[in-house]
């Protein structure tokens, strides 16, 4: 049964928790934008990433005496174990909240093989940490509304699982087909345009490497050459700057998101060790999570390039327009890394078919073409 987003928060509101801090999912898509919206009641915030999430759920609880709601994706509860762990826990402070958490890779729903492993390990990993679950089913409500409860007279985390289809989407979210100016799969083939032919490219989690696929699958670059991170968000620049390390002789881009590189900032300062590469990283930043609903990121307005600089890139551009990043791109040194902001807009009505090839046999084809590489 599929509830609306309304009534879930509905539920968990009656019970008195009123504040959410999380970081957007599909599966909670709807129950995502539905917290966004002006309440009077309540107070929704996007975090950079599940940990940050559960460490502000801390904060709130210090300053008020109340537990909050931490939303998220299973795929990113690892992200969130430290703070759980050695923090939150039953056993160390005691901080009640309630953990809300999609389910993708459940066993009653075929899923992406990126969600295999966390989906059947999801209550085993909770069940470690001596962490209460509720799932929502047939009786979702009853379930959502006991949870809710449980949370509020713990000592520690609770958690409530949602499985896919379970909380539906939210009206209030313009989900129309309005063309905009350029695309991201625009700025995407300029960049192939301008790359040479021996170039490798990786691709953030979400539509960045499905962007790169479908490309690949056009026949605009050779798939091989592609490495989709079809999981891992945050993790996309610290795979390609170490890749780039190793292979200084070879030109590498790399396409990350906003919302992925919020997530693990730092793996940024790895910049002042690639003077000797040829690294490109482009950071398409569209202020949103675009491949899960289209939430905002915890920082829309974000100008990433002081930041670049301050991580030591060699070089750091900024263009908003497909033609200008062909262009900006031919500016590029042939030695050193290479920061490119390109900021564009959301695309709401951006659909683009799954990778047809399995993770092992995509890694087999990438090792194959690097080595013969030479």
């Amino acid at each position: 049964m599929t509830h609306s987003p309304r009534i879930v928060l509905d539920a968990i509101v009656a019970e008195g928790i009123t504040s959410f801090f999380g970081v957007p999912d599909s599966t909670l898509n709807g129950f995502g934008h539905m917290i966004l919206q002006p309440h009077e009641r309540i107070t929704g915030a996007v975090c950079s990433n599940e940990g940050s999430a559960v460490a502000e759920a801390i904060g709130y609880f210090l300053a008020t005496g109340r537990p909050a709601c931490v939303y998220m994706q299973n795929s990113g509860l690892p992200n969130a174990l430290n703070p759980l762990s050695s923090l939150a826990h039953a056993d160390i402070f005691g901080v009640p909240m309630l953990l809300l958490i999609g389910w993708r890779g459940h066993p009653d729903y075929a899923d992406e093989p990126q969600h295999s492993v966390m989906g059947r390990e999801t209550i085993s990993l909770l069940q470690s940490m001596d962490i209460p679950i509720h799932q929502m089913g047939q009786e979702g409500m009853r379930e959502v509304t006991e949870a809710a409860q449980d949370a509020m007279s713990s000592h520690g985390p609770v958690a409530l699982l949602v499985p896919p289809k379970s909380i539906g989407s939210f009206a209030g979210v313009d989900q129309g087909a309005n063309r905009l100016e350029a695309g991201p799969g625009e700025f995407i083939d300029s960049v192939l345009k301008g790359a040479s032919d021996d170039t490798f490219y990786f691709g953030a989690t979400g539509f960045t490497s499905r962007l790169l696929m479908a490309s690949a699958a056009l026949g605009k670059v050779e798939g091989a050459r592609v490495f989709p991170m079809v999981g891992g968000m945050g993790h996309t620049f610290a795979v390609a700057a170490r890749f780039a390390l190793l292979r200084p002789e070879l030109p590498v881009v790399c396409f990350d998101g906003d919302g992925s590189v919020l997530m693990h900032t730092g793996s940024l300062a790895r910049a002042r060790d690639l003077m000797h590469t040829r690294f490109t990283y482009i950071l398409l930043n569209n202020g949103a999570h675009q491949s899960v609903g289209g939430h905002p990121t915890i920082a829309p307005k974000c100008d990433f390039g002081t930041l670049a600089r301050v991580f030591g890139f060699s070089q750091v551009l900024k263009c908003s327009s497909p033609v200008e990043l062909l262009q900006t791109s031919g500016e590029v040194q042939s030695q050193g890394s290479t920061f490119i902001q390109v900021v564009l807009e959301p695309d709401p009505a951006l659909k683009l078919p799954r990778p047809e090839k399995s993770p092992i046999q995509i890694l087999r084809d990438f090792r194959a073409k690097v080595d013969d590489s030479g």
